[in-house]
């Protein structure tokens, strides 16, 4: 850890206040290929451990933290690409969209926790941390004025804003509890890890803006006519 200590003293030297992600697309492989990365609950621990360690170290070195970088982007579970990067999932051949999306949401809760645990632990070493969480902010607008296609806008954006939901607020959203009961998931979530959720929210929502996209029915209806024609 000593290119870090170094980093920090230079950058204080400087005048830069650093803020600095704890994880950051660097699953480390160990922990992707033999324990599942976040789909495992031991990772929390693995992750915890992490972030006591530096927080601890850099206490007196670095005032604002993020736990996970974009987590949202777990909302693209059937985008393989994603997932690996952004959790170290590794998902099967063969796995289906409905399989994907329920080891998401597992994975998802699993990193919430971890970041909300890590939130209270590093409140505790120095009540003067400001710990956020990191998004990747890409809004999603409706083409046309139409309900369909206002309606189509607003699934995609609760789809990406649930995960800082629970990091601002502490708790699901009654439109992602309905959403996980009906499509038939079951996530590992305790009423120990809503306690953990509901005091371990974050400080400041921290955000990368891409792009802004727009998302109409037409084209769906599109797509839906052009393959009944195919087959």
């Amino acid at each position: 850890m000593k290119f870090y200590d170094d980093l920090f003293d230079t950058c204080h030297k400087y005048g830069i206040e650093s803020v600095i992600t704890l994880s950051h697309f660097e699953m480390p492989f160990n922990l992707a290929k033999n324990y599942g990365s976040f789909t495992n609950h031991k990772v929390i621990d693995f992750f915890v451990r992490f972030a006591e360690v530096c927080f601890k170290r850099y206490k007196n070195k670095v005032k604002y933290w993020m736990t996970f970088n974009k987590i949202d982007n777990h909302s693209a579970f059937n985008n393989d690409f994603l997932m690996a990067t952004n959790s170290g999932i590794l998902f099967k051949d063969g796995m289906t969209d409905h399989d994907k999306e329920a080891a998401m949401y597992q994975a998802g809760h699993y990193e919430l926790v971890a970041s909300a645990l890590a939130v209270k632990i590093g409140h505790k070493i120095n009540p003067n941390f400001q710990i956020g969480c990191m998004i990747n902010y890409s809004p999603v607008r409706p083409l046309t004025p139409s309900s369909d296609d206002v309606l189509l806008a607003d699934k995609w954006e609760q789809r990406r804003d649930w995960f800082s939901d629970v990091h601002v607020f502490g708790e699901y959203t009654n439109a992602v509890e309905a959403y996980i009961e009906r499509n038939g998931y079951r996530p590992d979530i305790t009423d120990e890890d809503r306690i953990v959720l509901k005091e371990g929210t974050v400080d400041y929502v921290g955000f990368s803006y891409y792009q802004t996209t727009t998302v109409t029915t037409k084209l769906l209806q599109f797509q839906a006519k052009k393959l009944s024609l195919m087959t």
